[in-house]
Order: structure tokens, then sequence, then C-alpha cells
């Protein structure tokens, strides 16, 4: 259990710098208050779980893919790298668009209504952090100390490896939770226009990941 309680200290550390995922899950508190914010809540932590078990797995596995793409398929990976900016820039355009927030309340009413909606829009933007070329090294890194420190008392096996992703999961759901509650219970302190405002910070993350691609793309 040792290895739960690693792999839910890692996420609950690594969530809270706020980002589109956080940005995301208070959009959702908003909207729908406890329900749809804790449904979003765990739709980015099951992202982020199965992230980490990808990592803790196939980490090594992964980066020499993605080398031995760069460097004997260098026109493939540079159509990756193109259509990966192109998508992140514009999930940050329609992100940051407020049309849709002008329109009735009850379309707003009837978009916090949508549990499988909510769940899959966190997801998918935690999964953006994949394209984020500091994350998944940053995320080995930790996850490789852990299973070094691990393995001074066990023998780190499969589930060990399922105990941390796990853990993960349930660290990152924790400190989503916190941000869903300090929403709800301030909720009447937010107004549409700040609502708003949130999902332009968090177009604005993820444009400033696009530009560190781009930087990279052009070095």
């Amino acid at each position: 259990m040792f290895a739960l309680f690693i792999g839910a200290a890692i996420g609950f550390i690594l969530a809270v710098p706020p980002g589109p995922v956080a940005v995301t899950v208070m959009a959702s508190a908003l909207r729908g208050q406890w329900k749809h914010g804790l449904w979003a809540a765990a739709g980015a932590a099951l992202a982020d779980g199965i992230i980490a078990l990808a990592v803790l797995f196939a980490s090594s596995a992964i980066m020499q893919l993605i080398n031995d793409l760069v460097t004997y398929h260098p026109t493939i990976a540079l159509v990756g790298e193109i259509a990966i900016i192109a998508a992140l820039v514009t999930y940050a355009i329609r992100l940051a668009r407020t049309s849709i927030y002008e329109r009735s309340a009850e379309l707003r009413q009837e978009l916090g209504q949508s549990v499988p909606a909510t769940v899959l829009s966190a997801a998918a933007t935690a999964a953006t952090n994949i394209v984020n070329p500091t994350f998944l090294p940053s995320l080995a890194a930790t996850f490789t100390a852990a299973v070094a420190l691990l393995s001074r008392s066990v023998a780190v096996g499969i589930r060990e490896k399922a105990l941390l992703a796990l853990g993960f999961c349930i660290g990152t759901f924790g400190w989503l939770s916190i941000i869903v509650a300090l929403i709800v219970r301030n909720r009447k302190r937010f107004s549409l226009r700040h609502f708003m405002l949130l999902r332009r910070i968090g177009a604005a993350v993820v444009l400033v990941f696009a530009a560190v691609l781009v930087w990279h793309l052009v070095d």
C-alpha cells in the first residue's frame, strides 16, 4: 500500500499548478455545481491515471519510439508535430470563444446537465498534457525516483506499478475535488464573466504549450 500512498502524493502535488485541467473542472463546477464538478474531476483524474500507467509500464519503449521516429523518419515526425500544434491552437480558440455563453440561460443549463460530455471534456483536456514537451519526461523521472524508493523495501513489479498509477489517479482527483469544493461554496461570488475569464486563461495556457512546441520545431 506504500506504492498507493506515493502515487497519491505525486498525483496531488503535480495537479496543484494551475492549467487547462483545473480551469475545465472549475468551469464544470460553476455550471453544474457538485455533480458536474466532481464528474469533471473524475474524468481528468482517470485520463491522468491512464497516462501514468502507460508511463510506468512503457516509458522507455515510448521514448525510444519517439527518438527513432525523429532520427529515422524526420518528415513524419515534423508532420505529426505540426498536426499537434494545429490541434492545440484550434482547441484554444474554441475554448476561448464566448458566443456559446451569450446564448440563452436554458442552453447553458442544458450544457450543465450532460454528464458524459463533462467527463469527456475534462478527460480530453487532461490528455493534452501529452503534447507538453516537459510533461512526459518529468512524469517519467518522477516515477523512476518513486520506483527506486519502493525497490528499497519491496520488489517492484506489476502490482506496485499499478498501485502507483492508481494512487496518482486518486491524488489528482483529491486536489481537483478541493477545487470543486472551493468553487461550489463560493459560487455566488462568481458570474458568467468570471467563467469566461477562466476559460480564456485555460486557452492561454494551451496556447503557451503550442508556442513551446513551435519554438522546439524551429529551433
